[in-house]
């Protein structure tokens, strides 16, 4: 049962384990417990690839396109950064670090022109609480799925990348 394979293999727990509302933001931690088979000398536990998307997913959000009046989540019109999508709808970047974000990396930037940028905010510990940068492969895999995304919009995106079996 689900015991034993927690005792063989080993498990992980979130804290704290509550239900979280989309949209808002927090903090969590993960711990991995080994299991009896433990972990190899040259095993790891590594950065899941889903989690490399969803970091590109929040930067291609994010990423501004010009100044103007949008609608914020509470239904208010506010005046601010506006989010381009791949149908050409602008929508309010309505999230708290977008200004740290939105200002420097645009829409109209070239894949070399935000090469730097991206570095940069990956970079940034007090916005993922580690320098990402000091994790090549890591890095490298947001910024190919950032670029991906930007470039072919994100619903194409997951039928290629991430669930290829879409498409046919």
């Amino acid at each position: 049962g689900v015991k034993d394979i927690k005792l063989w293999y080993g498990h992980v727990m979130i804290e704290p384990n509550t239900p979280v509302v989309a949209g808002s933001h927090g903090t969590w931690r993960l711990t991995y417990i080994a299991g009896r088979y433990g972990i190899d000398n040259s095993g790891a536990i590594i950065m899941p690839e889903m989690l490399s998307f969803a970091i590109a997913i929040l930067l291609r959000y994010m990423t501004g396109y010009e100044e103007g009046k949008g609608v914020d989540t509470r239904g208010n019109e506010v005046e601010g950064m506006l989010g381009v999508d791949e149908k050409g709808e602008t929508y309010y970047i309505d999230d708290p670090r977008a200004d740290r974000i939105s200002r420097r990396l645009r829409m109209n930037l070239s894949r070399d022109e935000s090469e730097p940028i991206l570095d940069e905010i990956l970079a940034d510990e007090g916005m993922f609480r580690r320098n990402l940068l000091e994790m090549p492969e890591l890095a490298s895999t947001i910024k190919g799925y950032y670029h991906r995304i930007k470039e072919r919009g994100l619903e194409s995106t997951i039928k290629e990348k991430i669930f290829p079996c879409l498409s046919s």
